[in-house]
Parts: C-alpha cells; sequence; structure tokens
C-alpha cells in the first residue's frame, strides 16, 4: 500500500468514527449499527495495522540493503570477527588489501594477517574488547595481497548477534602518513643539517616574534643562539628600523605569507651591519600561525657596494643634467629605443614617453639634417662607423635647438648588435659660438673702421695742424716785415685751420664715446625752434665767413622730448657739412614736418650735391667721402656717420632725401615722445 493509500484508509477509519455521534433519528437500530460500524472500524484499523508492519518491514530490508552498501563501499577497511578470531565478514576495501590470503578459505584467523610485533598489540587490544566490548585504537604491522607491509590503524567494539556477540573493526591505512611522516622527520633533519652549516642565519619565532631557533650561523655577528633565544625578533633591529620591521612582521603574519624586508642588526662588539631578510610563516590544522621561519642573509659589502654605485650614479645624473648630456641605446634586432631622463627633458617629452625609432626621426628637420642622422644609424649599424654630428633638432617646449649626437657601435661576435651614445643639448654654447662668430666678425670690421678712420683722421689732422704751423712761423718770423692786409689774412687762414681741427675733434670724442656705449640718452621737452637756433649760432663763422643765409621755417610752439646734446651735436654737423659744400651767398633752409608720433627735420642747402658713388657710403667710414668743401675746406666724413648713430639712439633716423648739383637734403626723423 503506497502511502495514497493509506491516508485514504486513515480518512475512512476517520469518518465511520465522527458518523457514529450524528444519527439520532435511527435510535432503533443504533446497537446493531454500533456493532456494525465498531466492526468496520476495527476492520480498518486491522488493514492500517497490516499496511505498517509491510511499511517497516520494507523500511528494515531497505536500512539493512543501505546498511550493506555503506560496510561494503566504505572508505575504510570493516571486517567482522567471532571471539575466536575468525572473519566473518568483510567489505569491498578489506579483500583488496588482503582478499589473495582469504581466497576459498572459510572462516580465515584473522591474527595470521599480522606481522610477529604485532601479535601481543593486537592480543591485549582484543582482551580489552572482549572484556568491556569496546578498546582503545591500536596501530599494527600488516602485510597485504601484494606483499607490502602496511600499518593499520584498528578501532573495534562489540555488537550482539543472533546466536552470539561479534566484534566490527574498522581498519584505518596509516602506511602513507607513516612515509610522510618518516620523510618529513628526514627532511627536517636535512634542513637542521643546511641550516647548522650554511653562512645565512635562520631564526625561528611564534606569531608574536619570540624567538625559539636560531641556527650556528648567528656567530658571525658575534652573538650565540642562547643570546637571541627567549627574546623579540624586534630586540635585534636598529631603533630606526625597528617600526618598519615590526610592521613588515604583522603584514606577514596577518596575510600568512612571504615578506622580505632591509635593515641593519647589532653586532656583539658594537655597532651594526645591514641584512636582508626573507620570511614565511607555518599554519597549524585550523590555518592559524603557530610559527614565522626567516633567514638572514649579511648584506653589509652589498649595501656598501649599492651605497656606492647610487652615489655614482646620482653624482653621474646630477652631471649629466647640469652639462645637459643624456644617453641612449639602438638595439639592432627590433629598433628597440632607449632614452635617458636628461634625454627626455632635452627633447620636452613626458618621463612617460615611450620613444621609439619613426618618431625620433620627426624630432629632425626635414632635408639634409634628418637624412643625416640617417645615414651615420645606417653606415654604424652596417660597417661600425662611430659618429658624431651636431645637428638642429625640433622639441616639445624649446622649439628648434642645437644638440650634439654621438653613436659607438656595440659588437658581439664581430656583428654590430646595438648602438649606445650620448646626447647632449649644445644650444647655448652653439648661440654663444655663433654669437662669438657674428661678435668677431663685427669687431674685425670695427677694427678695419677704426683703422680707415684713424687714418682719415690723421690725414685730416695733419694738413690744418701744417698749415697752422707754418703760418705761425710766418708771423713769429717775418712779423715785423709784413703788412697789415698780409697779417688778416694770415690770421684768417689760421683761424679756418682752427675751426675744422676744433670741428673734428669734437665729432672724435663724441664718436669715441659713442663706441664705448657710455652715451645713453637723456630726453627732455623742449622748443624743437630753439634747439634749430642754438645749432645756427654755433656755427655762425662758418656761415658769415661764406656770407651763407639760414631760412628756418618751424612752428614756434611746436615741442618734442629729445636729448638736447644729441640732437644739437646732430643739427650742427648737417649745417657745418651744409656750409662746407654751398658756395658764398649761398642758402639753408631748414623746415619741419610733423604727425601723430614723429616729426621730420630737412636740411636743404643749395650746394654742389654729393656724387651718385658717395652716396651709398655716406653714413660710413669711408676714404671717398673726405672731399674739399667749396673754398677748399677739410672734411673727414666722420660728422654724417656720428649724426647716424645719435639719431638711433634716440629711436630715429637720419637719410639723404634728395640731392643734385643745386644742392642737397638730409632729413632726420624723431619721436615726439610727449
Amino acid at each position: 500500500m503506497n502511502s495514497g493509500e493509506i491516508e485514504d484508509l486513515k480518512r475512512r477509519i476517520g469518518e465511520v468514527a465522527g458518523g457514529k455521534a450524528y444519527n439520532p433519528k435511527h435510535a432503533y437500530t443504533k446497537s446493531l449499527e454500533e456493532l456494525i460500524e465498531d466492526l468496520k472500524v476495527y476492520q480498518y484499523e486491522l488493514e492500517f495495522q497490516n499496511e505498517e508492519l509491510k511499511r517497516i518491514q520494507n523500511d528494515l530490508e531497505q536500512s539493512r540493503e543501505e546498511y550493506y552498501q555503506l560496510f561494503e563501499n566504505a572508505p575504510a577497511c570493516y571486517v567482522i570477527i567471532d571471539n575466536n578470531f575468525r572473519i566473518l565478514k568483510r567489505n569491498k576495501l578489506f579483500d583488496s588489501h588482503f582478499g589473495e590470503f582469504l581466497h576459498e578459505k572459510e572462516q580465515f584467523d584473522f591474527r595470521s594477517l599480522l606481522e610477529a610485533a604485532s601479535q601481543d598489540v593486537f592480543y591485549f587490544f582484543c582482551q580489552e574488547l572482549f572484556t568491556t566490548g569496546i578498546a582503545h585504537p591500536v596501530e599494527v604491522n600488516m602485510r597485504s595481497s601484494d606483499g607490502k607491509i602496511c600499518c593499520m590503524q584498528i578501532e573495534a567494539n562489540a555488537s550482539v548477534g543472533a546466536t552470539e556477540v561479534v566484534y566490527r573493526m574498522s581498519l584505518n591505512d596509516l602506511t602513507e602518513n607513516k612515509t610522510l611522516y618518516t620523510a618529513i622527520v628526514a627532511s627536517e633533519k636535512e634542513k637542521r643539517m643546511i641550516t647548522d652549516n650554511v653562512n645565512d642565519m635562520v631564526v625561528i619565532s611564534d606569531s608574536s616574534g619570540i624567538i625559539s631557533y636560531v641556527s650556528p650561523s648567528i656567530k658571525q655577528f658575534g652573538f650565540l643562539p642562547a643570546d637571541y633565544i627567549g627574546k623579540t625578533l624586534f630586540d635585534f633591529v636598529h631603533p630606526d628600523d625597528a617600526q618598519m620591521a615590526m610592521q613588515a612582521f604583522n603584514e606577514g603574519v596577518g596575510a600568512k605569507g612571504k615578506n622580505a624586508i632591509i635593515f641593519r642588526t647589532p653586532v656583539k662588539n658594537g655597532g651594526y651591519l645591514w641584512v636582508e631578510t626573507s620570511g614565511t610563516v607555518v599554519l597549524d590544522d585550523e590555518q592559524e600561525v603557530v610559527q614565522a621561519v626567516f633567514v638572514v642573509r649579511n648584506i653589509e659589502d652589498r649595501k656598501k657596494a649599492e651605497d656606492e654605485l647610487k652615489y655614482a650614479n646620482d653624482l653621474l645624473s646630477q652631471v649629466g643634467v647640469m652639462a645637459r648630456i643624456g644617453a641612449w641605446e639602438l638595439r639592432a634586432e627590433d629598433n628597440y629605443l632607449f632614452w635617458s631622463p636628461v634625454t627626455r627633458i632635452i627633447l620636452g617629452v613626458d618621463a612617460s614617453y615611450v620613444p621609439n625609432l619613426p618618431e625620433t626621426f620627426l624630432f629632425f628637420p626635414i632635408g639634409d639634417t634628418r637624412q643625416s642622422i640617417i645615414s651615420s644609424l645606417e653606415n654604424a649599424f652596417t660597417k661600425g662607423v662611430e659618429f658624431d654630428l651636431e645637428a638642429k633638432i625640433n622639441t616639445v617646449d624649446r622649439g628648434l635647438i642645437w644638440v650634439r649626437i654621438k653613436g659607438i657601435p656595440v659588437f658581439e661576435n664581430a656583428k654590430v648588435v646595438k648602438l649606445r651614445g650620448l646626447f647632449q643639448d649644445i644650444n647655448e654654447i652653439k648661440q654663444a659660438e655663433l654669437l662669438l662668430k657674428d661678435y668677431t666678425h663685427e669687431l674685425r670690421e670695427s677694427n678695419t673702421a677704426k683703422d680707415k678712420l684713424f687714418s682719415i683722421i690723421a690725414h685730416d689732422l695733419r694738413s690744418p695742424f701744417n698749415a697752422f704751423l707754418n703760418l705761425t712761423e710766418i708771423l713769429n718770423q717775418e712779423f715785423n716785415s709784413l703788412s697789415d692786409e698780409e697779417i688778416k689774412k694770415i690770421t684768417e687762414t689760421i683761424y679756418s685751420s682752427a675751426l675744422n681741427i676744433n670741428d673734428l675733434i669734437n665729432n672724435l670724442l663724441e664718436w669715441s664715446r659713442l663706441q664705448r656705449g657710455r652715451l645713453v640718452p637723456q630726453p627732455s621737452t623742449v622748443l624743437v625752434k630753439d634747439l634749430v637756433l642754438k645749432a645756427i649760432e654755433s656755427v655762425r663763422l662758418q656761415l658769415d665767413g661764406k656770407s651763407i643765409k639760414v631760412k628756418v621755417l618751424i612752428d614756434e610752439t611746436f615741442i618734442a622730448r629729445v636729448d638736447v646734446e644729441m640732437t644739437s651735436t646732430v643739427l650742427r654737423n648737417l649745417l657745418s657739412n651744409a656750409c662746407k659744400f654751398t658756395h658764398k651767398e649761398g642758402e639753408i633752409n631748414i623746415s619741419l614736418i610733423k604727425n601723430e608720433s614723429h616729426f621730420y627735420l630737412d636740411v636743404a642747402d643749395s650746394g654742389i650735391g654729393i656724387p651718385a658713388l658717395m652716396q651709398s657710403e655716406l653714413f660710413e667710414i669711408s676714404d671717398s667721402k673726405g672731399r674739399r668743401g667749396t673754398e677748399g675746406e677739410k672734411s673727414s666724413g666722420l660728422g654724417l656717420m656720428l649724426c647716424k648713430e645719435l639719431t638711433e639712439l634716440q629711436g630715429g633716423s637720419i637719410k639723404l632725401l634728395e640731392t643734385s648739383p643745386q644742392g642737397s637734403c638730409f632729413r632726420i626723423s624723431m619721436p615726439i615722445n610727449v
């Protein structure tokens, strides 16, 4: 009967039993009906009990089958013996171990499987079992079907059978565990031999850092193992390193993993040595830390070498930064390119920038420069030729700069495998070199000009001085014999020579001050017409000597901000030149034009004009400018050159506006600055 049928039977019994209380209309048949109903209920109850018995029997059969399967297929050896040690029942695993001995044998004596050395152990085990019905587990050696000795742990209890007491035993194979244990013991012994004989020190502590073992190599620090045992790891760390060491230890224990640190440890005779420590933890079955094992290596010599190397590298790096010399390396097999930090700084790229050869060529301007570096690299790889180039290169942050690139091939088996070289920023040196070259050229030209100028001045001074000396000699020797008219003519000639000498010396002094950079404009606000009139008065004797008229066409109220001395010198020289090259009773006109920012002074004469060959050299030192005036006046050409420099020093300019045989006009352009 299945569960549905049982439930239906229960329901029917309930309906009959419950219905007996609800039939008052049929009282005359009550006793008979009750009897019938009671019989029905009894019948149903018997059926129910019968079904329950069947179900219990089925469950019992199923439990027996499950127990049998569990017994047969258990992961441990199971066997049932009687009090005479005869095997009554055994499972598959037991058969797999010892089945060959039991084949076709009935009631095999269990003791025959035991090794002789284990017979007594098993005997006392069975005495306890037979007496109390249970015994403490024991380990015995048994011989398996393949002839090997195996170690078995036996547990047993008594069970009452149908006719007698039987004893159920479970056998757990410890052979592999025993082998592992033996190997572990041997390994531990071997490790101890190693730790006792290596230079590296081995230290074992508990999870709090208390030391339980130190290898004999502790003697290298002057200590004995007894000096360490029972103390903490941190008692043997330099005070400055203690916090770091404690943090590393706690992290290693907390993470249950490995850790490595470098610190200083004391030596017996004082002082400290650098050591490197790597450690790991030992866990128990519950994965809790029970030990920490450390290997301590003396790295004092290595540390000194590292410190010296670091110092040398830092020094080399600083020198590289100061000298702006970087390094590079190019590998032949895959064109892998390395740049040092200074190389990156020179090129203006980030420290994270990863260089590659194609992009590197883009730093070089297209043309000869790029082709030159490509050819140099090719020759270095194919022919092993060194190269040393100076070239302009495009940087990210500074534009075009000068660099020096040097490359040296590195050979392996007579083949170039890589190039190594330097990359130097020589922009300042190159700029200074180019500037020096320009200065040298300018100095050479300046010296040439000075030599020419002094030659002209010497020539121009010699003539008026000779005339001056000759005339004074005549006056000195023949004064009494000369007429008044002759004396007047001689004195006029002496005066003219003195004027020429004075102009030449004044211009020479001004020019000398300019060349030494001592002239600095000192602007002030002036009426420009007053400045012009004062300049005219400074050359009045020259003008009157040739009866030359000067017209001034300038607004009397116009003001400008100029250096009075410099501008007066410019006007005086222009007026003096105009007077020299204008015939007697000639005319000089000075006019002014202005706009919002500048004013222009035009000095025009009615003189003889300027030859075409001289016009291009008017404001330079030249032999061709030293021509004589209309009355034989000397001219060195220094005046116009001085005019140009003094005008430009104030932010202005001067030029020959026009010239012809009827006269010339010079224009001065100056900022108003008011």
